[in-house]
């Protein structure tokens, strides 16, 4: 029974979980799929791929494509993210180098 019991409490779950995606994907696409209206990182989104991942064919296609966009969206943030930070690394060792240069020089002047 208890076996039976976990089952039912995992599918209503599932189903709350299916019932919120599918409002969020509706809003999405009756605001033409503004990128502001998916998935949010944290918790929603991970119980949106979750679902994606294990009960693809109980989600309808618009669910599907509004947890793929999200997940889609939050992978290029992060790699927008690391561009930034690689850019921001670069552009500060430039700037040390320049500083040691110029340092160097500086002292290399008052030794003389």
């Amino acid at each position: 029974m208890a076996a039976i019991a976990n089952l039912a409490l995992g599918d209503r779950e599932f189903l709350e979980v299916r019932q919120r995606l599918r409002m969020a994907a509706e809003a999405w696409s009756g605001h033409h799929r503004n990128g502001d209206l998916l998935l949010p990182r944290g918790s929603r989104l991970s119980e949106g791929e979750t679902a994606l991942i294990s009960r693809r064919d109980d989600l309808d296609s618009l669910t599907a494509e509004f947890v793929e966009a999200s997940i889609k969206a939050e992978h290029d943030e992060r790699y927008r993210k690391l561009r930034n930070s690689r850019r921001i690394a670069q552009d500060l060792q430039v700037l040390l180098l320049w500083q040691l240069q110029c340092s160097g020089s500086l002292f290399g002047r008052k030794t003389r």
